[in-house]
């Protein structure tokens, strides 16, 4: 407090712009909890709660710093000099003031207590996640203030659909907490409270559009409801994406928990990867027979936990986030092709299940990954041509199809194809090509690179031209390693 004006000197130094109020407090409490965290262990050795006590201000100012919350023009109650004024935000008087409070003021409030009590929680041995009514109770409350948050800053003036956010909000954090510290009856509930999240997905985006069309007439234009609309819409997809990211992401840490708890049947069987650990060739199919046994060990493991449907829900939630970051690609960035190599990695939260994905383990998380990335390419420069080649502008003005563009792009985009085919090959069942067969087909890249009209085959043929590479360089190794061992 008391060096308050030196720390709003150097903010106004490196931002040449006055502080507001939460961005001094927020500086002023992590410095303050630095400070406190390297003289805390040396003059409170016994004392762990010092340190922790350090830790949270440090947390309570990052927060801050993070999420700007108003705060009264009082000035925190302090007195400020004519050359230390801060800068008052916009709706400070509004929320302050004699004026009616908007919603904009406690959500980020909720949110940051909501962090602290999280903290809190975990840096203390308290019991209150270690029984099943304890994490239902710290469940409800972190869902609820996570839920209030962002159905109160994103979902303004929809009250069913705020509902829906703390609902699933709820749903997501109990969920998340019985997966890490599983109860008797946990294994039962899950996948019906999954069902649930998926659900009020559909439900969320019809009260949505009944609560626009509720709307309609209010003042505004049609058009600026319809950008309203879409806009909220993306909302809603982003929220369920990143709702869903989580839940895989949860589920993919208990199920390598799990295997990692008793792992000599995995190891033996050669269950965590595409082969076995039986010292056959990288480049030899394992056996039908072997496969449904491994397969049935693994679930049988699984299953002694009473876990068995776990993988198949991490998958659902990894594929309907790898779908959901689809559609927003194509909503609002005009499904640009170099958005698939932030969207594929969610496709490394993928687990070997008894349903779908049986052949998938550690040693090809990565086929998804390439797979999808080649595929998306693909379909995308091929529709691109096609879009191009029937309603293009030259067919509009010449009445006739572009044969040249359309065979040439065509062309580029099969000559992507063999190494695709041979890279992904290659990391589904190790399965490598001869190097003078890479030498002599990667070359064939490089044309596309240069002479395609679509920037996605372009894309494509580069990244085809680096899977040549790894592979060669990978065949390279492998090779070496079996001489070295031979």
């Amino acid at each position: 407090i008391i060096g308050r004006y030196l720390v709003y000197d150097l903010v106004v130094l490196f931002t040449s712009h006055r502080p507001s109020a939460s961005l001094l407090l927020g500086l002023c409490l992590v410095l303050s909890g630095a400070a406190a965290l390297a003289t805390a262990p040396r003059h409170f050795p016994l004392r762990p709660d010092a340190k922790r006590g350090a830790s949270m201000l440090v947390c309570a100012g990052i927060l801050l710093l993070l999420l700007r919350p108003p705060l009264p023009s009082s000035s925190l109650g302090l007195s400020w000099d004519q050359e230390h004024l801060l800068e008052v935000d916009e709706d400070d008087e509004d929320i302050y003031g004699s004026g009616p409070s908007p919603a904009g003021a406690w959500p980020s409030w909720m949110l940051i207590a909501t962090c602290l009590f999280c903290a809190v929680a975990a840096t203390t041995n308290a019991p209150i996640v270690r029984t099943p009514v304890g994490a239902s109770i710290f469940g409800n409350l972190v869902g609820t203030g996570v839920g209030a948050y962002v159905g109160m800053e994103y979902f303004r003036g929809e009250p069913t659909v705020q509902l829906v956010v703390v609902v699933v909000c709820v749903c997501t954090a109990i969920t998340v907490i019985f997966l890490q510290r599983p109860s008797a009856s946990s294994p039962r509930w899950i996948p019906l409270v999954f069902a649930g999240v998926v659900t009020m997905l559909p439900v969320s985006l019809l009260l949505h559009h009944s609560a626009w069309k509720a709307r309609l007439g209010g003042g505004r234009t049609e058009h600026e409801e319809a950008v309203a609309m879409e806009a909220m819409r993306s909302t809603l997809l982003a929220f369920f994406m990143s709702i869903f990211a989580l839940l895989a992401f949860s589920i993919k840490l208990k199920v390598n928990a799990l295997l990692q708890e008793n792992p000599k049947a995995p190891k033996r069987y050669g269950v965590r990867g595409g082969a076995g650990e039986s010292g056959r060739g990288a480049g030899t199919a394992r056996p039908a027979h072997l496969k449904s046994l491994s397969s049935s060990l693994w679930a049988r493991q699984l299953s002694s936990f009473g876990s068995a449907h776990l993988p198949a829900l991490g998958n659902a939630a990894a594929m309907g986030c790898t779908f959901l970051a689809l559609m927003l690609n194509h909503r609002l960035g005009d499904d640009h092709p170099a958005a698939i190599f932030a969207i594929a990695p969610l496709l490394l939260l993928l687990n070997q299940d008894i349903y779908f994905f049986t052949g998938m383990g550690d040693k090809r998380r990565y086929f998804p990954l390439t797979a999808a990335v080649a595929g998306y390419l693909t379909i995308l420069s091929t529709a691109f041509v096609m879009r191009h080649a029937f309603f293009g502008s030259y067919v509009l003005q010449n009445n006739r199809l572009h044969w040249a563009f359309v065979v040439k792009n065509l062309a580029a985009n099969l000559f992507t194809l063999p190494i695709q085919y041979s890279f992904n090959k290659f990391l589904w069942n190790g399965s490598r090509t001869s190097d003078l067969v890479l030498m002599c087909v990667a070359p064939l890249n490089l044309p596309p690179m240069l002479l395609a009209d679509s920037l996605s085959i372009q894309i494509l043929a580069g990244v085809s031209f680096l899977e040549a590479i790894v592979q060669y360089l990978m065949s390279r190794h492998v090779r070496r390693t079996g001489l070295k061992y031979i």
